[in-house]
């Protein structure tokens, strides 16, 4: 992790503006998509830049940086967004009526933002300003104040850990014992479910499993109380021993399916739980060069704050060799995810999972396989247009996969590691399949495939 660490200085040094204390937008953050001219600053790798520069001992910087970030929140009492703060300083301030989710603000920087300032308070205290550490305790206040008591779903795990640990905490530190209570709510809703199903709902997913690891050593670290320690420990050893048994550490991947990922490989971007593992010694699964053009390198700026909560929580991990087949499978309600790993593979199918969130990011395909020439390919499948995808594994080396669509037809995105297309088949090292007949459009990382009908089928072969 050091090497990454050390990485990170220099990526900072290039993004960080001087004139306006805040760090730019990296390119990494838009893969194939050139925003250099319109200058971006991002607000929270600004925050978590000034967490960085503390540790360093640039406080002079740091300073600044905080200053400015709390200079962006949006503070407006009974506003959607009140309490939340902009990806990009020069986002506008959103609407008074008629704000978009997602669109116009992004309601989840309420939990990012608040728990970033409520760790930097813990950790350095005694380096911020009297008027500063009150401004600090303020911007967190209204974070809490900000969020509607509804509007994170029970099953949007990552907001939801963050929220429970965040209102309880502040609640605690400020004698507001109605914020306490609302996070102990959240919390105990969410042990409710992890207990019922066996795992979170935000299942599987290299980015937001790094979050819920976060968030859960805040737990552990930090607790409001009493429950929340113990919460926290059972709850990390359900996504340990999941992410343990899933994780390949000859292939460096964890088996699909995931719930939400933005790439097919450790190696090919910035993932949080890439981070987490690179912090017990597996460098392998952050890829190899890290510049400020490498895919998601923002999320490189939650390094300093993992490798110290990871210390201050007693984290560890401990892969597990695929010297023989293993197995795992789970459900929630009908839809079952069912992830296979054996020494030449690591691979994971959904079936009938019909969420609607995040679509985009979900891979209910994924195969990584090493061919006997020792080649390793990594190939997602990802929904497209109104399409749901399941898959089902034949037999080893095998996998069906069904396309199911509507009149509009059926469509699916594909991310691979790598690629090559010859004509109607498709290549990722020992990983193929037939495409279908329909149109393909080329995009970076992979390609877009349409066809006519309402439910296709096709197979894919690896090497298991």
């Amino acid at each position: 992790m050091r090497t990454a660490l050390d990485a990170l200085a220099v990526i900072h040094e290039e993004l960080w503006d001087e004139a306006c204390s805040l760090v730019r937008l990296a390119p990494g953050v838009t893969p194939g998509v050139d925003l250099s001219d319109l200058d971006l600053h991002s607000v929270r790798e600004s925050a978590l830049g000034a967490y960085f520069d503390f540790s360093r001992g640039h406080t002079q910087r740091a300073t600044a940086a905080l200053r400015a970030v709390l200079a962006t929140q949006w503070r407006q009492p009974d506003a959607a967004w009140s309490g939340s703060f902009p990806v990009v300083r020069e986002q506008a301030l959103p609407a008074l009526v008629g704000a978009r989710e997602w669109v116009d603000y992004d309601p989840n920087w309420r939990q990012f933002l608040g728990v970033i300032l409520a760790i930097l308070r813990a950790k350095f205290s005694e380096l911020l300003d009297f008027d500063l550490s009150d401004e600090v305790d303020e911007a967190i206040s209204w974070c809490v104040a900000g969020e509607p008591d509804a509007r994170i779903a029970d099953t949007y795990t990552n907001p939801n850990l963050l929220s429970a640990w965040l209102s309880a905490h502040e609640g605690v530190r400020g004698g507001r014992s109605t914020w306490v209570e609302s996070g102990l709510n959240r919390a105990q809703r969410i042990m409710e479910r992890l207990r019922h199903f066996g795992d979170v709902d935000e299942y599987n997913s290299p980015t937001y499993d790094g979050i819920d690891l976060l968030a859960v050593a805040l737990w552990i670290a930090y607790p409001p109380t009493q429950e929340f320690f113990e919460w926290g420990h059972e709850l990390r050893t359900i996504l340990r021993d999941r992410i343990s048994n899933l994780f390949h550490p000859e292939l460096a991947v964890t088996a699909g399916p995931y719930a939400r990922a933005y790439g097919v490989t450790f190696a090919s971007y910035v993932s949080l739980l890439g981070i987490w593992i690179a912090v017990s010694g597996g460098e392998s699964t952050l890829p190899s060069v890290l510049t400020r053009d490498t895919e998601h390198v923002h999320d490189l700026y939650f390094g300093p704050v993992i490798v110290d909560l990871a210390r201050e929580s007693q984290w560890t991990f401990v892969s597990q060799p695929v010297r023989l087949a293993r197995s795992h499978t789970q459900r929630f309600g009908a839809a079952r995810s069912t992830s296979r790993l054996s020494p030449n593979a690591a691979i994971g199918v959904d079936e009938k999972n019909r969420g609607t969130f995040a679509r985009d990011q979900y891979v209910p395909v994924m195969v990584t396989s090493r061919g006997e020439d020792s080649s390793v390919g990594s190939l997602g499948i990802y929904l497209g247009g109104e399409s749901y995808i399941d898959g089902y594994v034949v037999v080893d080396g095998l996998i069906e996969v069904v396309l199911r669509g509507n009149e509009n037809g059926t469509a699916m995105r594909v991310r691979a590691e790598p690629l090559s297309i010859d004509g109607d088949v498709v290549t990722s090292g020992p990983i193929s399949f037939e495409l279908p007949e329909g149109d393909v459009e080329h995009v970076s990382g992979g390609f877009t495939w349409r066809g006519g009908l309402s439910e296709t089928r096709f197979y894919l072969r690896y090497r298991p």
